[in-house]
């Protein structure tokens, strides 16, 4: 539905704009809002994967750990990835909150986030907030690689992509109806944003 007055905007208009080089600020991340997300720890969402600690899929956890777990899980996501996340919760909260401003079209796929600023291909934007750990944040088209290949076991590519997919799936019986990363594909992708 576009916004009143108009035209809808396109999602990329979210994504932050800046020069080779020019840091991303936590204002850019909008790092309080990522903070308090990814630290939230009422464990209340149902994780369809075995999670990072060995718990069985079923278990009651908290939006970080079911935001991590989808990434771990993804095929794209390497194993030098997968390995760094498993070793340093923190290094995984950071890789997750890059993630979730891809996955959200916050994040452009021009920009790379590696620390030793190496990039033939894309901009280097140094990200403070969320490079204080070891570990490439990797750059924003591997990111989005992960992220596209999230889907729940058994889910065919592409079979939930928008809100009334969900709604179907649910009503169904399939809970959850699709990962984490795709519920936040399709709801950021429906959603008009009336002022930026």
């Amino acid at each position: 539905m576009p916004p009143a007055g108009g035209q809808p905007h396109h999602r990329k208009t979210l994504a932050v704009k800046r020069t080779d080089g020019e840091p991303l600020t936590r204002v850019d991340l909008q790092y309080d809002l990522l903070y308090h997300i990814f630290s939230d720890n009422h464990a209340v969402f149902t994780d369809p994967f075995t999670t990072i600690r060995g718990d069985r899929a079923g278990t009651k956890v908290t939006f970080r750990d079911l935001y991590v777990n989808a990434l771990i899980h993804s095929p794209r996501c390497s194993k030098a990835s997968r390995d760094r996340i498993r070793e340093s919760p923190e290094f995984g909260n950071e890789f997750a909150m890059i993630s979730l401003l891809s996955n959200v079209g916050r994040i452009n796929t021009t920009m790379a986030f590696f620390p030793e600023m190496k990039t033939a291909l894309r901009t280097y934007h140094p990200v403070p907030a969320l490079q204080r750990t070891n570990g490439n944040l990797q750059d924003a088209p591997r990111i989005k690689n992960i992220l596209k290949s999230c889907y729940l076991k058994g889910e065919a590519q592409g079979a939930v992509s928008k809100p009334a997919d969900m709604l179907a799936r649910i009503r169904s019986g399939k809970v959850p109806p699709t990962s984490i990363v795709n519920v936040i594909f399709i709801l950021a992708s429906h959603a008009s944003v009336s002022s930026l």
